[in-house]
C-alpha cells in the first residue's frame, strides 16, 4: 500500500533518509516536514507493508513549471526502500505511483535525481523502469553545516583566489 506521509511520519521518514546515507539530524527532518507536506509542489509518499503498518519505502516528488519545457515536470527527489525490503518491487511501485501522478497533473517530463554513486544506479534500476539517462550536470552550493562540500567561507575564498566570479 502506498499512502501520502503525514507530519508524524517524520521517524520514519527519518530512518529511510539513513538508508541513502544522509545524516540529518531526526529534529530537522520533524521541522521540515509540516512545511513540505504544505506545500503544493511537493508529495511525499509512503510504502507501509500491510499487515503491520511497517513504513518500508518513500518517494518525495517535485511537480513545477519548466520554461524550457513548456509544462510541468515532476522530479523524484528521494527514492528509498529499506534494506530489508529491497528486491521486492516496492520501487517499481513507488515508481508506478510516479508516472501516475505525472500524467494526472499532465507533465511533460518524469526525472530522477539521484546520485551516479547508488547501487540502485548503477545496477540500472531507472533503465529498467524506462528511464533514460540525461545529458546533464549538477552544480550546488551547501549553505548548512555538515554538508559534503568545503565551508562556504572556503568557497568564497577559493573563488576570489581563483580569479571566477559569479
Amino acid at each position: 500500500m502506498v499512502r501520502q506521509a503525514e507530519s508524524t511520519d517524520f521517524p520514519f521518514i527519518h530512518e529511510l533518509l539513513s538508508h541513502l546515507g544522509y545524516s540529518t539530524p531526526l529534529e530537522k527532518v520533524r521541522q521540515a516536514l509540516p512545511s513540505l507536506l504544505q506545500n503544493s509542489e511537493y508529495r511525499c509518499l509512503l510504502a507501509v507493508w500491510k499487515p503491520n503498518g511497517q513504513v518500508v519505502g518513500m518517494m518525495t516528488l517535485r511537480t513545477t513549471t519548466c520554461l524550457r519545457l513548456g509544462g510541468l515536470q515532476v522530479s523524484i527527489e528521494e527514492l528509498v526502500v529499506h534494506q530489508d525490503w529491497r528486491g521486492q518491487g516496492i520501487g517499481h511501485t513507488l515508481i508506478a505511483h510516479a508516472l501516475e501522478h505525472a500524467r494526472t497533473c499532465g507533465s511533460v517530463r518524469l526525472e530522477v535525481l539521484t546520485s551516479q554513486n547508488r547501487l540502485s544506479a548503477q545496477r540500472g534500476f531507472y533503465e529498467k523502469a524506462g528511464f533514460r539517462k540525461a545529458d546533464s550536470w549538477v552544480y550546488r552550493l551547501d549553505f548548512f553545516q555538515g554538508a559534503s562540500e568545503a565551508p562556504k567561507e572556503t568557497r568564497q575564498s577559493t573563488l576570489k583566489s581563483s580569479g571566477d566570479s559569479l
